[in-house]
């Protein structure tokens, strides 16, 4: 069968945020040739070729900075022998299967570089030999193969890959100065240095006159602060390494790295999963580190894809088979060894929260003092840079679902009462919900006592006059106890302020504040309806167990000082307005409310 080579660059391109990527798989390829020898001395030397082009101009000030146009990845490992020739030259090569390699690791080169030249000088079959080739989309594979023996008696393979793509080397995800790339690269093969420490690996720069030893910064940087730890899911085995990276590169991040046969695979943002995790973390020292947790595991090694770009997990909600992991799964696992490892460090940020809700509490709700407990269990939720809104309204998420959960318990309280099961179990249940509805009630009446005390100020302050000696007109008073041209049934409770009045106005049948006559028939005919009109019901109120059972309560505002009224209109007398609407009201006998009569008799009792 052919392989269309082609149509596979076409159809499964790399992903621009993985520039580095090919390099990568180049480096992983060097790393397996040093491993097949039985050399002490195994090396690995990477040298970043750069656009010679922008040289013209200060050199100082482009330091690290001319585009990259292509890497030399070199290795004195055990060369192209026929083997690797042949495997290298076979799409979906099972040679390398056992250190999980797809057989396609080397086609992401094509997608990245316009082309690659290989020259590798090895020993087989009792003689040195030097194979020379170029692998590249335009001959399809490999083109130009050349085949010596040579008198060089030392292995050498040399990679260069060419041509960096612009939408690869201008990606944001591309580092462009060395040190940067040294750490990417240290990152992506860090279980080799864990492995492997006769491996040598360093790093030039065509803009560079160092070189830098991945070694050093593994041993200085990586090795003093590494915990290794093992965890089980659901019988599978996760080895973890926590450590820490002292780098400079300001595109780093807190991270997961889930890895597949010693390849850095898949990344999770912790500040994702941890919020306060958007900054450096601190070390005892005052020096800045990111936090990085290296995973790997036979389960992982099985579920990784074939670029080794991604893995395939069961979706959550899926039936689990034979024991299979979700990532969330895994995730949720790894946040628990995460916390425990960095819990001094996290303690810290997670009290600058605290201190923040605190003092929010303390200066502007302390209606939710009480939930404050609960608020701590979850404090990990949120960032350093948490808003205030984002604080109170997670306290006010708090104390609705405690609110729910009180309202379950009681219902699970009267559905054993009801069946006369008052057993220990019960008494249990009983107190625990008696301790939930005092804090949910603390909360309901602190909130409501800072809500009437706002409502007070504020009709104190309609009841000044302005620095001209002016009072607010009626109006204003008006709406503060109840909204203007509207009625009980289109009103919500909290808008309704009628305590100010009388706390027992809040429960009536009916309600109509300054409404035409459309909708309420047999009130007055007068151009100026009552202000307030409340219309009771049976029990619905009265002032003792002895009033009336109907009643009808009518509320007239006046503009503040008033003093002097006229005969008619807006201006008249109150008094004499509400006993106007009584009469009307009397002599009509019958109101008519949402289409039910309410019948009026000379006994029916009227506040005004």
């Amino acid at each position: 069968m052919d392989f269309d080579l082609s149509g596979y660059l076409e159809t499964e391109p790399l992903a621009k945020s993985k520039p580095l990527f090919p390099l990568f798989e180049a480096i992983a390829n060097s790393i397996h040739a040093v491993e097949d020898t039985d050399k002490k001395d195994k090396q690995i030397h990477i040298h970043l070729k750069r656009d010679k082009n922008q040289y013209d101009i200060d050199k100082n000030l482009l330091r690290g900075t001319n585009h990259i146009i292509g890497f030399v990845i070199t290795d004195n490992g055990i060369g192209f022998t026929e083997g690797n020739y042949k495997s290298f030259n076979t799409s979906y090569s099972t040679y390398k299967q056992s250190r999980g390699g797809k057989g396609i690791g080397r086609l992401s080169w094509l997608q990245a570089f316009n082309e690659t030249i290989i020259t590798s000088t090895y020993f087989e079959n009792d003689q040195w030999n030097c194979r020379k080739f170029e692998f590249s989309a335009a001959h399809k594979g490999v083109g130009k193969p050349n085949f010596n023996k040579t008198d060089k008696k030392s292995e050498e393979t040399i990679v260069h890959l060419n041509g960096f793509k612009a939408q690869y080397m201008e990606s944001a995800s591309c580092p462009h100065k060395a040190e940067t790339i040294a750490w990417k690269i240290l990152e992506h093969c860090l279980f080799t240095f864990i492995r492997h420490s006769t491996i040598r690996m360093t790093l030039t720069d065509d803009d560079e006159s160092v070189s830098i030893s991945l070694n050093d910064l593994y041993t200085q940087k990586v090795t003093p602060f590494a915990v290794e730890e093992t965890i089980s899911i659901k019988n599978h085995q996760f080895k973890i390494q926590h450590l820490r990276l002292y780098s400079g590169d300001s595109n780093q991040q807190h991270s997961y790295h889930l890895c597949a046969n010693n390849r850095d695979v898949s990344q999770v943002k912790l500040s994702n999963k941890i919020p306060s995790l958007i900054r450096k973390l601190v070390d005892e020292k005052g020096e800045a580190f990111y936090y990085k947790c290296y995973i790997e595991g036979n389960y992982l090694d099985e579920r990784a894809n074939s670029q080794r770009t991604s893995f395939t997990f069961p979706r959550d909600g899926e039936l689990a088979l034979n024991g299979d992991i979700t990532k969330s799964d895994l995730i949720n696992e790894l946040l628990v060894s995460t916390k425990n490892h960095l819990g001094t460090h996290l303690d810290k940020l997670f009290d600058k929260i605290t201190q923040k809700a605190e003092r929010l509490v303390g200066e502007k709700y302390p209606e939710y003092r009480s939930i404050l407990k609960e608020f701590n269990t979850c404090v990990d939720e949120f960032s350093q840079d948490v808003s205030d809104e984002q604080l109170v309204t997670k306290m006010n998420q708090l104390h609705f679902d405690k609110d729910m959960d009180s309202r379950q318990q009681a219902q699970k309280l009267l559905e054993k009462a009801e069946k006369g099961e008052y057993d220990k179990v019960y008494q249990e249940q009983y107190n625990h919900y008696v301790e939930t509805i005092d804090d949910t009630s603390i909360v309901n009446l602190a909130k409501y006592v800072i809500h009437r005390k706002a409502i007070l100020n504020l009709l104190e302050k309609r009841l000044e006059s302005d620095t001209s000696g002016k009072y607010v007109k009626e109006e204003a008073i008006h709406e503060i106890v109840f909204p203007l041209r509207s009625n009980s049934d289109e009103t919500e409770f909290h808008k309704c302020n009628l305590w100010i009045i009388d706390e027992k106005l809040a429960f009536h049948s009916y309600l109509s504040s300054d409404r035409p006559n459309s909708d309420l028939s047999g009130v007055p005919t007068d151009k100026k309806e009552p202000d307030i009109m409340v219309i009771n019901h049976p029990s619905a109120f009265s002032d003792s167990e002895t009033s009336p059972l109907n009643s009808i309560v009518i509320v007239e505002f006046k503009k503040p000082d008033r003093s002097s009224y006229g005969k008619q209109g807006e201006s008249k007398n109150p008094i004499d307005q509400v006993q106007g609407y009584v009469g009307q009201i009397l002599n009509n006998k019958e109101l008519n409310v949402r289409g039910r009569p309410i019948l009026i008799n000379d006994n029916t009792p009227f506040y005004c």
